[in-house]
């Protein structure tokens, strides 16, 4: 059952999607024909029924974390062909059709001190762990083996880290309810 009244232009998964009134938007994936991450964005109208194509991400990625915030679309960690993909933070303009990179893939950054803060890992395991809140974004350490923290920007480049004395989860996912987020689900923790 699809409500799409047209099939989407790459046929793919591991795309993430985020909705913007009666727009949704597609990041990425894998290709269902020979397997490669994708760097294409799309948009669907649901009042026109169609598929558009937009400015591609600048490096392929698939399980990309999404935020929407003020007409900007944050495009946030994920897996990819580059190194230290996870670290990787792109900002979408709606209104331009256009992208800025905020922070550049970082290969060494499981091993050093990393932009988003100590105990975050890009490596896939904070997938879907990205949530905006009062004009704030948020994800957590996404690794059962690290203390659970949470990390906040109001850019999207600068974040602040905040530690708590539980355990992370592996595959965590967070809600934002009532100005309040929410940690959900994830194993190990």
């Amino acid at each position: 059952y699809s409500i799409f009244e047209s099939a989407h232009p790459t046929p793919s998964y591991w795309i993430r999607f985020i909705q913007d009134d009666s727009t949704i938007y597609s990041f990425g994936g894998v290709s269902r024909s020979n397997y490669s991450s994708l760097d294409s964005v799309f948009s669907y109208s649901f009042v026109n029924h169609t598929w558009s194509t937009l400015s591609n991400m600048s490096s392929e990625r698939y399980n990309v974390g999404l935020v929407h915030i003020d007409e900007k679309i944050y495009a946030l960690s994920g897996s990819g062909t580059e190194d230290g993909t996870g670290y990787k933070v792109e900002q979408y303009d709606i209104a331009t059709d256009s992208w800025t990179t905020l922070i550049e893939s970082c290969p060494d950054c499981n091993n050093l001190e990393n932009p988003f803060g100590s105990g975050f890992r890009g490596d896939g395991h904070s997938n879907g762990g990205f949530v905006d809140c009062n004009g704030k974004i948020y994800t957590v350490s996404g690794h059962s083996n690290n203390p659970l923290s949470l990390y906040e920007s109001e850019d999207g480049i600068n974040w602040t880290t905040y530690n708590s004395s539980y355990n992370s989860s592996t595959y965590p996912y967070l809600l934002s309810v009532e100005n309040k987020v929410y940690i959900m689900n994830g194993s190990g923790g």
